[in-house]
């Protein structure tokens, strides 16, 4: 009897993990894991996240980040432009130039693999000015 108690606990347990919504604590932990290199780890956990479990823009774009930024670390497929545009456009709206600057880079990442490259160098150049920015600050 006690066994079964605990088991379906476990069960319900288990249930209850996977439909929670993601929090930015849930989305670091995975920037952790890039910035440890370990981005074969970071891409699983990033497509383990069901994107209607994201509530806020600021998840929902640091999601996107961390989607196109592991896809391109790894060599996975890219996923749709649409995602790092989201990113970037949350981004410009915000204080964080780190992120901005990241996803530029991402963006030109993703643009040279389609072979855009004259957008490709904007975007570069972008990341490259925003870096300079960031840098001078420290």
């Amino acid at each position: 009897m006690k066994n079964k108690l605990l088991y379906l606990l476990a069960v319900a347990s288990f249930f209850c993990g996977c439909n929670r919504y993601v929090s930015s604590s849930d989305l670091s932990k995975i920037d952790s894991l890039v910035s440890a290199e370990k981005y074969d780890l970071a891409y699983h956990e990033v497509i383990r996240i069901k994107t209607k479990m994201i509530n806020n823009e600021e998840d929902k774009a640091h999601y996107n980040l961390l989607l196109t930024q592991t896809s391109c670390l790894t060599g996975n497929p890219f996923p749709p432009d649409s995602l790092i545009d989201f990113s970037i456009s949350y981004y410009e709206k915000t204080e964080d130039k780190v992120k901005l600057c990241d996803a530029y880079y991402y963006k030109a990442f993703h643009l040279i693999n389609k072979r855009n490259y004259t957008e490709a160098v904007l975007f570069c150049k972008k990341a490259e000015k925003l870096a300079n920015q960031i840098n001078s600050s420290y």
